[in-house]
């Protein structure tokens, strides 16, 4: 099964991991920009006003993509 999760640029999923009953997957803001590329630069990049994320999937959802995933914002914690 599959869920989306909105997100402000295209991102560079750089960790993840599972546990016994999650897939764990941290959206750190790593942007991707073709543009970058373009112009002969890395196209990877920090842009930390993206803020940081991590999601949680049950490893064995319902499939049903509606609530099987969680997220949490991370930008707001000091």
């Amino acid at each position: 099964s599959s869920w989306g999760v909105d997100v402000p640029a295209p991102i560079m999923v750089h960790d993840c991991a599972m546990s016994s009953k999650y897939v764990i997957i941290c959206d750190f803001p790593l942007t991707i920009r073709p543009k970058r590329f373009i112009q002969n630069q890395f196209p990877v990049e920090y842009e930390p006003d993206h803020g940081a994320r991590i999601g949680l999937s049950p490893r064995e959802g319902n499939g049903n993509g509606n609530g099987d995933g969680i997220t949490s914002d991370e930008s707001s914690r000091e």
